[in-house]
């Protein structure tokens, strides 16, 4: 239905699986939601372990507050997108465009990721016999690589699509 007020409206032939993308933006709108939800408890989480444990040392509350300022950007970055996406969902010039936003949360997401995962590498070399720390800590960085690698080369190609069409000369 709304493609063919599209294609009135607008005079443009519109695919006909229009409907199927239209529909996608609810499950965009929930699963932000769901993710603000998660992002509260690491709020609350946060709290939580700078209250439990104020013994700690310098180095480990500033990994904590640095990750928690990065979740924040995330969470600032997804809700822009998602708002983006949905207050400009019917516009014909916004299907093909890529809000900033939206590769800006992923790249900040892979990188608190990465350095959770690296984090809990280093306690895993920490906790194991010299004999195997060399293989243990090759073969639980290595996939940790190939993931930022991935995620870079993802949030890199959005970030095209988002650029090409401000770099055609009319």
């Amino acid at each position: 239905m709304s493609a063919q007020i599209l294609q009135v409206t607008a005079g443009i032939a519109l695919p006909e699986d229009i409907e199927m993308l239209f529909g996608s933006f609810g499950a965009g709108l929930v699963g932000s939601w769901i993710a603000m939800a998660l992002y509260g408890l690491a709020v609350a989480q946060t709290y939580v372990y700078f209250v439990q444990y104020p013994q700690d040392s310098l180095w480990m509350k500033a990994l904590v507050c640095s990750l928690e300022s990065l979740s924040t950007l995330h969470a600032i970055f997804m809700a822009h997108a998602i708002y983006e996406i949905m207050t400009n969902a019917f516009s014909i010039v916004a299907i093909d465009a890529t809000v900033w936003s939206l590769p800006a949360s992923i790249a900040v997401r892979i990188v608190v990721n990465c350095v959770i995962l690296l984090y809990f590498v280093k306690l895993c070399v920490q906790l194991s016999r010299r004999a195997i720390r060399w293989w243990l800590t090759a073969t639980l960085v290595a996939p940790i690589f190939i993931y930022l690698a991935f995620g870079l080369d993802t949030v890199i190609r959005m970030s095209v699509v988002l650029l090409i069409p401000r770099m055609i000369i009319y």
